[in-house]
Order: structure tokens, then sequence, then C-alpha cells
């Protein structure tokens, strides 16, 4: 599948960059998933997992503007609650999901600038 930004493929079906300024074959565009080590999100990793094994307060690295990562959070069956900081982060709709509502959770986070986030979260079992 060609890859295309404003309508000029960058990257032909084959892979190759057609871009003068960028040189290689990509064959692999899918991210790879970070199990995250501890409750610090590094925004430089585009997906991270987290078993929860308590109640957690997160926080933030490497924020950019632009920058977007996802964050599969598994509560578990003890539905642990996250802790996010408030003065940073602004949620879809202005609401704080209700985490006791689903086990695993699907989160997006945008960097606006360097200190402040867009968040949403979509719960699922």
């Amino acid at each position: 599948m060609a890859i295309k930004i404003g309508g000029t493929t960058v990257i032909d079906n084959s892979g190759h960059s057609i871009v003068n300024q960028i040189s290689g074959i990509y064959n692999d565009l899918i991210p790879s998933v970070v199990s995250a080590a501890g409750t610090i999100i590094n925004m430089i990793n585009p997906s991270i997992t987290r078993s929860m094994p308590a109640n957690e307060t997160y926080s933030f690295t490497s924020r950019q503007r632009g920058r977007m990562t996802v964050l599969f959070l598994d509560t578990t069956s003890s539905s642990f609650t996250p802790t996010f900081p408030s003065e940073q982060i602004f949620w879809a709709g202005d609401v704080v999901p209700n985490w006791s509502s689903t086990r695993y959770w699907l989160i997006t986070f945008i960097a606006w600038d360097s200190s402040n986030v867009q968040a949403a979260a979509t719960g699922y079992n």
C-alpha cells in the first residue's frame, strides 16, 4: 500500500521512499508496543501497555507539540484507579472517564505543547 501526504506519494507500493530527502525501504510501518516500566508515560513511545498492580498516579515526559501516545491500560479485575495530572490533561468533553466502569482502556494522548496533553479514553471488556 502506497503512503501519500497531501495527495503526493512518498512511499510507493513496494516500500521504497520516493522523496528526495528520505532514503531506505519501509516494510514495517506498525509501531512496536512498549510495556510501561512504571507510571511515567514517555511520549516518545507511540504505543504503551500497562497492567496496573495497584491504584497509580501517572506523569508524562518527552512532551512535544504533536506527539501522540496510545496507552493500552488494564485496571485488572480489582478495578484499580489511574490518576493523571489534572492541570496538564484535558479530557474529551472535559469529563474524566469512570475508570471503574470497565477493565480495559484504550487511551490516546496528544501533546498540545510541552505542558498540556489532550486525552480521550475508550473502555472495553
